[in-house]
């Protein structure tokens, strides 16, 4: 991911800012007492601090070294009342990245600024009694840098690892979801083709016409599935283009009952009412219908197929029905009524599926209405 360089201008110049502040209210009153030698070094210390402040992002392991050694050689020089402000600024960055790693680093500052005390002991004087204060604020100072740091840290850190598994999550689900898709396009591809390809088989040289019908649809049925998987595969590559190639929906339905039509199972489609399913949806009504007639060119050859589509106010019902032998008691549940209930399910519908009582099989589904809550 790449930076913003306009953010990044605003934190130096917010970070250059600060440091001047600091030098103007915790150095200059310092500078200006001191005699000449000391204060031209209390400025060139000053000057460290500031450029160490403004390097604390891209140097974090360098800045708050140098902007704290800056200041604790001005602090015993008498140049400057800074009890590490700047230094508890720089060393932020490196908590934030690093904190976490390092929990021991306002344990080992505590320490220090309890031995430093003890060593001093009682203050009988004011100015032992200004050395344990400035002492002590600048402990607090650097260990709650520290330890706002590591909370930060870790909570981007946990912040990003949880984006990187929603990411792989959706990535997870988008390639089922395209191996769903390509798998429904190349089966029902492959079995009308299989099954023209055996009426062709069986077309003599007598009927050049029937055989010039029968290669014209396998050519046509061929082509589209052609067309729907560089979709998928654009899709799948995520490139600027998958979109140009739009996902079937009702309105296809007439261009795939007449593809099973050519493949000797003349089926018919009806649309009633006014399905509300939106665009998932009727990508999920096209692919039921798809795999239901597949079915029914595969296992019950040259049976007329009937669907229907009704829309109604809390739910679209697609009835798949065709005129076979039925399908045969005992018999498993196959890969292609798997996937419609599979898909049926993902849309929050429901579906049934038997033999008819009036001959053939029956696939009816219920897909709820686009943006029910119910």
């Amino acid at each position: 991911m790449t930076a913003d360089p306009r953010r990044g201008g605003l934190r130096l110049l917010g970070d250059v800012a600060l440091a001047l502040a600091v030098v103007v209210v915790l150095w200059l009153p310092a500078l200006a007492s001191a005699d000449g030698a000391r204060r031209w070094v209390g400025v060139g210390l000053a000057v460290v601090v500031v450029a160490g402040t403004a390097a604390r992002w891209r140097l974090p392991l360098a800045g708050a070294p140098v902007v704290a050694v800056a200041t604790l050689l001005a602090a015993v020089l008498g140049v400057t009342g800074d009890p590490f402000v700047a230094a508890a600024w720089a060393l932020y960055p490196a908590a934030v990245r690093w904190g976490s790693r390092s929990p021991w680093f306002p344990v080992a500052l505590f320490v220090a600024v309890v031995a430093g005390t003890t060593m001093v002991g009682a203050p009988a004087t004011a100015a032992a009694l200004e050395t344990v204060r400035y002492v002590t604020v600048s402990v607090a100072l650097l260990a709650g840098s520290w330890i706002v740091g590591s909370m930060v840290g870790r909570q981007a850190r946990a912040a990003a690892e949880t984006a990187r598994a929603r990411a792989e999550r959706r990535a997870a689900e988008h390639r089922l979801r395209v191996a769903r898709e390509m798998h429904d396009v190349v089966a029902h591809t492959l079995g009308t083709i299989g099954i023209e390809a055996g009426v062709a088989r069986h077309v003599t040289a007598t009927s050049p016409e029937e055989m010039r019908r029968t290669l014209t649809s396998i050519e046509s049925s061929a082509r589209h599935a052609l067309e729907q998987v560089q979709g998928l595969l654009r899709t799948l590559r995520d490139e600027e283009d998958a979109d140009r190639t739009p996902a079937p929906g009702l309105a296809d339905l007439p261009g795939l009952a007449e593809r099973a039509t050519r493949a000797g199972s003349p089926t018919t489609v009806t649309v009633t009412g006014t399905p509300a399913l939106g665009a998932a949806g009727e990508l999920t009504v096209y692919r039921i219908v798809q795999e239901a007639v597949t079915n029914g060119v595969r296992h019950a050859p040259g049976a007329a197929c009937r669907v229907e589509v009704r829309g109604g106010p809390t739910a679209t019902v697609v009835t798949v029905r065709d005129t076979g032998p039925g399908r045969p008691a005992g018999s498993a549940e196959g890969n292609g009524l798997a996937g419609i209930r599979e898909r049926a399910s993902l849309a929050g519908g429901g579906v049934e599926f038997g033999n008819h009582p009036d001959g053939g099989f029956q696939v009816r589904v219920t897909i709820p209405t686009a943006g029910r809550d119910d």
